[in-house]
Formats: C-alpha cells, sequence, structure tokens
C-alpha cells in the first residue's frame, strides 16, 4: 500500500513537471542554450541586477521594504493603543 502512495505521488509530480516545463521553457533548458548560442558566450538569462553596485542594491531592497516595515509599524502601534485603552 505505502509503495501505491509513494508511485503515485511519484507519477503525480512527473506530470506537474512535464506541465510546468511547457509553460516555462527555462525548465527544460532550451532559454540556456539559446542563450549562450545567440548571446556570443554572454547569457540573457542573467540577473537584472548583476551590474549594480553593493549600495544601489541596497537601496532597492530599502525601497522595496519600507512600505512593509510602515504597515507593520502602524499594525503594532495600534495594537499597543487597544491594549493601552484596556487597561
Amino acid at each position: 500500500m505505502e509503495l501505491t502512495r509513494a508511485l503515485t505521488t511519484i507519477e503525480n509530480a512527473r506530470m506537474e513537471w512535464n506541465a510546468a516545463r511547457l509553460k516555462f521553457s527555462i525548465l527544460s533548458g532550451k532559454a540556456m542554450e539559446e542563450g549562450a548560442e545567440s548571446g556570443g558566450g554572454r547569457s540573457q538569462a542573467k540577473s537584472l541586477f548583476a551590474n549594480q553596485s553593493f549600495v544601489q542594491l541596497c537601496k532597492l531592497g530599502l525601497a522595496l521594504t519600507w512600505p512593509l516595515a510602515l504597515v507593520a509599524s502602524l499594525a503594532f502601534a495600534a495594537l499597543l493603543v487597544i491594549l493601552s485603552q484596556h487597561h
């Protein structure tokens, strides 16, 4: 019974992998091969942030996370206000 469950799990994973390969060509390795052929040794799959300095990456990280920090701070402040009113 356990073997049947394990084989079913493997078969389901294989089917999902094949479906994902049809949707995303990078999973099959074709995009990497095409990038190497047309890029002249430079892969097109390189990260957009590869040419950024550490300071620029820190600024980008701050720009992306400050709204989350602001919302968390406001939620914490609201929680403190609610708790202080109960006492």
